[in-house]
C-alpha cells in the first residue's frame, strides 16, 4: 500500500528526512509527468501496512539520537493510506 508518513520533531528535521530516505521514502510523488514535491515533514513509502513508518520513523529516531547524542523527540506523527488526491506541485524545499 502507499503510505505519508507526516511528522514533527523538535530539531535535526533534515537528519532525519535523509535517514528515512535511506530507508526507501521519498519527498515527492509522481502525477503522470510531473513531480508533486512535499512539504518539509512528509514523506510517502510502499509500506505493508500503516504501522510500518512509525516503527521506521522511531528506530531511525533513536538510531540518530545514539550515534550523535542529540535528543530529537517525535512530538507528533500519522501514517495513512492514500488513494485518490489532488495537489499543487511546488518547488522542492531548498534548505
Amino acid at each position: 500500500m502507499d503510505v505519508l508518513l507526516i511528522y514533527d520533531v523538535n530539531n535535526h528535521v533534515e537528519d532525519l528526512k535523509t535517514e528515512l530516505k535511506k530507508k526507501g521514502y521519498n519527498d515527492f510523488w509522481y502525477l503522470n509527468e510531473t513531480i508533486l514535491n512535499f512539504p518539509d515533514n512528509i514523506l510517502s513509502k510502499k509500506a505493508a501496512n500503516t504501522d510500518e513508518p512509525l516503527m521506521d520513523i522511531k528506530v531511525a529516531i533513536e538510531s540518530l539520537n545514539k550515534e550523535n547524542s542529540w535528543k530529537i523527540v517525535l512530538e507528533r506523527c500519522i501514517s495513512v493510506e492514500y488513494g485518490a488526491w489532488s495537489a499543487v506541485p511546488g518547488k522542492p524545499v531548498v534548505k
